[in-house]
C-alpha cells in the first residue's frame, strides 16, 4: 500500500483508509529504507500532513532519529516549529528513540535553549521518562535535572517523571524474574540458548 501511495501520492485517501493510515506509515519507515523516508518527509512538506512526520520518528535506524532531533534546531530544516514537540515526543517514544532523546537532551542544552528558548524542556524532560527504567537511566536523570535546576527543579513535570522512572524501576524489579522464566519455558530451545550466549 505504501509503495502505491509513493507512485500515486495524490491518491492518498483513495489508497489508504483514514483508519489504517498511521499504520500503514509508521510500518513502511519501521522496514523501509532511504526511499520511504524521503518520501514521507516530502509528503510533510507538501502538505504539512504531520501524520507523516510522527511515522518518521518510528524509524528504527539511529542515524535516521538522530538527524531528526538535530532538524529541531534548525529553522530551515523543513520541520515547522509548531510540529518540533511532537518529533521529540515521538522520538522519546520510541524504544531505540528514547536513549538517544535523553542524550540529546544532556548534551544538546545549550543548542535547544538558543534555537527554541526554555519553553519545551521540563516537557522533554518527562517524555524521556515513561521509558526509562533503570537505575543507571535515573541516576542521568537526576544529574539532568540538578545542572539544570533553575529551569527543571521545581517542574511538576520532571518530578512526575522521576517518580514514573521509578515506577518503572520497581516494576521491572518485581516482574522481571517472572517474564523470564515465562519466555524460557515458551521459546524454541535455539532462541533460549542464543538468549543467554548474549548476556
Amino acid at each position: 500500500t505504501y509503495a502505491n501511495l509513493m507512485s500515486q501520492p495524490e491518491n492518498l485517501l483513495q489508497i489508504v483508509s483514514p483508519n489504517e493510515k498511521s499504520i500503514i506509515l509508521r510500518t513502511a519507515i519501521e522496514n523501509g529504507g532511504q526511499a520511504e523516508y524521503d518520501f514521507a518527509f516530502n509528503q510533510y512538506k507538501t502538505t504539512g500532513d504531520n501524520s507523516f512526520l510522527v511515522a518518521m520518528c518510528a524509524s528504527k535506524q539511529v542515524t535516521v532519529l538522530s538527524g531528526l532531533l538535530e532538524m529541531l534546531l534548525d529553522p530551515n530544516s523543513g520541520i515547522l516549529r509548531s510540529d518540533v514537540n511532537t518529533v521529540f515526543n515521538n522520538v522519546a517514544n520510541n524504544p531505540i528513540g528514547n536513549e538517544i532523546a535523553l542524550d540529546f537532551l544532556i548534551n544538546r542544552w545549550d543548542d535547544i535553549q538558543n534555537a527554541l528558548g526554555s519553553v519545551y524542556f521540563a516537557t522533554w524532560y518527562r517524555y524521556v521518562c515513561t521509558r526509562q527504567n533503570t537505575q543507571a537511566g535515573l541516576d542521568k536523570l537526576i544529574q539532568l535535572r540538578d545542572a539544570h535546576s533553575v529551569i527543571l527543579g521545581n517542574s511538576n513535570s520532571v518530578k512526575q517523571g522521576i517518580q514514573t522512572v521509578e515506577s518503572n524501576i520497581q516494576w521491572v524489579s518485581l516482574n522481571l524474574g517472572e517474564i523470564g522464566t515465562w519466555l524460557a519455558g515458551n521459546q524454541p530451545a535455539k532462541t533460549i540458548s542464543k538468549v543467554i550466549r548474549h548476556q
